[in-house]
């Protein structure tokens, strides 16, 4: 602190007074850092040009800042994963509207039946993971307490399967997966 006060504070350079600066520093035997803010202003005294240093520790206030940086990346991040997901259910609803409406008249009972289901099948899934993320949104908020429970890896991937199924179809991609009834999940 002392070698950049030597280094600022001169009468002639008067564009340093008033001005905050922030500086990090390495505290003594600790080797934490510190960030300091410091402002220098002149204090003309009888015929005498003084300076006065005041400084202010804001090492706690950057760490809140960094903290909330990271949380309006995480927060971003999220929004982007979220706007993905839920693309996924909500084009294959458009889809199979889109491939109802244009042929309904050409379609037998048993196609549109077929369409019916799957329409209804995509909206029960846009359903689902909008109910999940409300409970996800309760959960940030301490609402619902946090209890962890083995959950069967098998049946997630079928749920997931059953998201992806309609819009597959629609593009006539096969999706297979292979996985042990044993396969067991702490989550």
């Amino acid at each position: 602190i002392e070698n950049v006060i030597k280094n600022i504070i001169t009468i002639q350079n008067p564009e340093v007074f008033n001005r905050t600066y922030d500086i990090e520093i390495e505290e003594l035997n600790s080797g934490n850092l510190k960030n300091i803010q410091s402002i220098v202003f002149p204090i003309k005294f009888y015929e005498y040009n003084l300076f006065c240093t005041v400084f202010r520790d804001t090492t706690e206030i950057k760490q809140y800042e960094k903290q909330l940086l990271q949380d309006i990346i995480d927060k971003d991040r999220f929004i982007s994963i979220l706007a993905h997901d839920l693309k996924i259910p909500f084009n294959s609803l458009l889809g199979l509207s889109e491939e109802l409406s244009e042929n309904i008249r050409q379609f037998d009972i048993e196609e549109i039946e077929n369409l019916a289901i799957l329409l209804n099948k995509s909206a029960r899934s846009a359903y689902i993971l909008l109910d999940d993320i409300l409970t996800w949104a309760r959960t940030q908020k301490g609402k619902i307490p946090f209890e962890p429970q083995c959950l069967s890896f098998k049946d997630i991937c079928k749920n997931i399967f059953e998201i992806l199924k309609p819009t597959a179809d629609l593009k006539n991609i096969t999706i297979n997966y292979f996985l042990s009834d044993h396969l067991i999940v702490f989550a």
